[in-house]
């Protein structure tokens, strides 16, 4: 399926995007790869197939979920740089407004 540049811009400037021309033929030649390739995987017979989300969940192993000791605190910081009890201390990133 050809998309053209017009139809990547209607749909970028629905979307408050604004592109250069270049960016608008680069994005399009990429979606109609995109599209392409989905087409392509709308032809693979799938009769039979059982839907499933994860393909590899036979191969997969799977721990008991059990309960175990959680490790102490203060030896889960000790590596760490600068701590405050169990908290690891950091950098003030956000303005306190």
């Amino acid at each position: 399926m050809k998309l053209s540049r017009e139809s990547v811009e209607q749909v970028a400037a629905l979307a408050g995007l604004e592109l250069t021309a270049e960016e608008s033929e680069d994005l399009a030649r990429v979606l109609t790869r995109i599209l392409d390739y989905a087409e392509r995987l709308a032809e693979v017979p799938v009769d039979g197939v059982e839907p499933r989300a994860n393909p590899w969940i036979d191969a997969a192993p799977f721990r008991d979920d059990e309960p175990r000791p959680w490790p102490d605190p203060a030896r889960l910081v000790s590596g760490a740089p600068d701590t405050d009890g169990p908290w690891f201390r950091v950098p003030l990133v956000v303005d306190k407004r």
